[in-house]
């Protein structure tokens, strides 16, 4: 009897066993969005204060259109300086309830204004509160040259670090003010940028993707000067900062890879391949989750892999830290995914459940071949 029981629990574990493996093995399965916004669709940041979604869009992206996240609907539409690329950028200033969007390409054939910051408080978010161009920064060194494209915000100077990829590849980082919006500084050796750029809160550190050099600058914001250069993949664009790791995720589009890296050693520790590259493709943290949105894959970033697929053709991204929720521009509009849909275990959790699930069920065989042979006898 005794023989007996121990086969059916040795079947119940392989069964339990079996069950698992299709379980886990399915969290690489694609995540479909838990809701779509039509129409709106471009670069994106998100409004903390406010619990809103702000999307540069339209055409040569002239309008900042303001989701509220609460009900996914467009609550206004800021008009912005049009300008003739689309290389712009968006950033939210926690400090100040403001978002800065930026014109992208230099002097405008169609409209004669030249390159361009728009500022628009999120108190009153139909209007603008100041336009500021070439002739507003005061000291004429630190006029743009050519486009101020990406920007991060640096809550520990409240300061804004904007990209000026150079007319001839000749990069330069620009750093303003918020109070006055006045440029103070212009950080030089950063390489070929045109990529992305994120703050590093737990360094006081801004990383800068270089696009056309392959590398990642980290500029100190105690000084304003480059600190490190560090080679990362191909055509590196997209960036992230984990703060509870300390870790930059950098999506390097020319080659379909996400590197890892340090910030204390700025080094990178981890290569992730399998990452499907979009046109100005970004990535976004998830710190509900600790998981990294990149092109079409979801990264864990407890052992730097896979664990979902994302549909394909997302472009920019943002992480809703009010909503737990991650905003992905498509080709139509806007995607929602909720960070509650996020599969719990990865490869490295299916090898362990595997590994684990095989031992238990050898022992179960092996007490049932025992308790056979003694009962034989």
């Amino acid at each position: 009897m005794k023989a007996k029981g121990c086969r059916i629990l040795s079947v119940l574990l392989c069964a339990v066993f079996v069950l698992s493996a299709v379980k886990l093995a399915g969290a690489t399965s694609t995540l479909s969005p838990t809701y779509t916004i039509s129409g709106v669709s471009g670069n994106m940041a998100y409004d903390s204060g406010l619990g809103a979604v702000c999307v540069q869009w339209g055409i040569e992206y002239g309008v900042v259109s303001v989701i509220l996240d609460s009900n996914n609907t467009v609550i206004a539409n800021v008009t912005t300086v049009q300008t003739n690329g689309q290389n712009n950028g968006l950033v939210y200033d926690s400090g100040k309830g403001e978002i800065f969007a930026s014109s992208g390409d230099g002097y405008n054939l169609e409209t004669g204004l030249p390159p361009t910051i728009t500022v628009i408080p999120d108190s009153n978010d139909s209007a603008v509160a100041t336009t500021i161009n070439a002739g507003s920064f005061g000291n004429s060194a630190y006029n743009f040259p050519y486009e101020p494209t990406r920007m991060a915000y640096d809550s520990g100077k409240n300061e804004i670090f904007i990209v000026d990829p150079g007319a001839y590849g000749s990069g330069t980082v620009y750093v303003m003010n918020d109070s006055t919006y006045t440029l103070f500084a212009s950080i030089g050796g950063v390489g070929n940028s045109g990529g992305d750029l994120v703050y590093d809160s737990g360094r006081g550190e801004i990383f800068v993707a270089n696009e056309g050099s392959n590398t990642v600058s980290i500029i100190s914001d105690s000084n304003n000067t480059v600190v490190a250069n560090v080679t990362v993949g191909s055509s590196p664009y997209g960036m992230a900062y984990d703060s509870s790791k300390g870790e930059v995720f950098v999506f390097n589009e020319g080659d379909n890879t996400v590197s890892v890296i340090n910030d204390t050693s700025d080094t990178v520790i981890a290569n992730v391949t399998g990452v499907t590259a979009t046109p100005f493709s970004t990535i976004a943290y998830d710190a509900g989750t600790g998981m990294v949105f990149a092109g079409n894959a979801v990264i864990s970033d407890s052992s730097n892999s896979i664990i979902a697929q994302l549909p394909a053709g997302l472009g920019d991204m943002v992480y809703d830290s009010g909503k737990g929720e991650i905003f992905a521009a498509t080709i139509s509009g806007t995607d929602v995914f909720s960070n509650s849909s996020i599969p719990e275990y990865g490869s490295t959790g299916l090898l362990a459940a595997a590994v684990a699930a095989t031992a238990i069920t050898i022992c179960a065989v092996a007490i049932t071949r025992r308790k056979s042979k003694q009962t034989a006898l």
